[in-house]
């Protein structure tokens, strides 16, 4: 008969999320991750399988807790100019304002782990879902008159999603949320919209 878990699985892995963000995939040890999940080494592995299994688990649950929580507004079916006024807004606070400098895990794991398939497969998803999300937001802003698109949508969408991704990595080295607000008020300024 097998054991019964003596420990929350999910609290585990919000566990593991946590020291992966902190620290990255490289730096994060089995023993710390053991440490700050509070499960033997053997659950772990029980649970989970190996540290490589529980990063690619810790970034869909992060997906799930973190960037659906960000980008709810904006996925909106009827997000429109005052949905990416709204986002762009509230991204330098985000990481601007995190005392931590963890910046975005998936944005992290784009830098250092690009050449594992698993890591990259959702990295890319992300970046994908940006421009999928922007580019339904600005056609619809577009046609209620509240952009000004001089080229399709899909590349000003392109273009947004690279600004998200640089105030990330910028947040991370240290850029004062004044300076990650000024990257927002100028990717949006081109489109005819203003963070106030």
């Amino acid at each position: 008969m097998a054991r019964r878990k003596t420990f929350d699985p999910e609290l585990a892995l919000d566990r593991a999320v946590e020291l992966f963000w902190a620290l990255g995939y490289e730096a994060t040890t089995v023993n710390a991750l053991v440490d700050a999940m509070g499960i033997s080494r053997q659950s772990l592995y029980d649970t989970f399988g190996d540290k490589q299994a529980l990063f690619v688990r810790a970034l869909d649950r992060f997906n799930r807790t973190h960037v659906d929580r960000w980008l709810a507004g904006v996925e909106q079916p009827d997000a429109a100019g005052d949905a990416l006024r709204a986002f762009f807004a509230a991204v330098p606070q985000v990481f601007g304002g995190d005392p931590q400098r963890r910046s975005c895990l998936l944005v992290n794991t784009m830098s250092e782990r690009p050449a594992d398939p698993e890591s990259l497969a959702r990295t890319r998803a992300h970046r994908l879902r940006l421009e999928g999300v922007f580019t339904a937001a600005l056609q619809r802003a577009a046609e209620r008159g509240e952009v000004q698109l001089t080229l399709p949508a899909r590349a000003h969408a392109r273009a947004l999603a690279g600004v998200i991704l640089g105030i990330t990595v910028a947040s991370k080295s240290g850029a004062s949320v004044e300076a990650l607000t000024d990257m927002s008020r100028v990717a949006l300024v081109g489109l005819g919209l203003s963070l106030e």
